[in-house]
């Protein structure tokens, strides 16, 4: 059980015993949008860790594409080049993609 499913435990257990009691005027229904509340939330960031996901896998796509193509045109690569690509984001790697087609060095592919 992850901390956050434990305190959404507590609190539906302490809503209910304060409902039996008669001490909440919330009760019972303020223990079910609690839990509604809290399973959105787990939803949102299921999706945020998913798209994160895919964001990572997308780079580590990209980065072995230009590394094999960057070793058909420069032969094999230092390992200096090697983890610059590999650290590179997304964003400068499909900055990098076109180069394939048009650089002369290496210096100017990552340029």
């Amino acid at each position: 059980m992850t901390e956050q499913q434990g305190d959404l435990y507590d609190a539906c257990i302490q809503e209910m015993l304060a409902y039996r009691d008669g001490h909440a005027k919330r009760g019972l229904a303020a223990a079910v949008d609690e839990i509604a509340r809290v399973k959105k939330a787990s939803v949102t960031t299921a999706e945020a860790i998913e798209a994160r996901g895919f964001a990572r896998g997308e780079a580590r796509g990209r980065a072995e594409i230009l590394i094999m193509q960057m070793t058909v045109l420069f032969g094999p690569l230092s390992e200096a080049v090697l983890a610059r690509i590999r650290s590179a984001d997304i964003d400068q790697l499909r900055a990098w993609t076109p180069r394939v087609f048009t650089a002369t060095s290496i210096e100017e592919m990552l340029a």
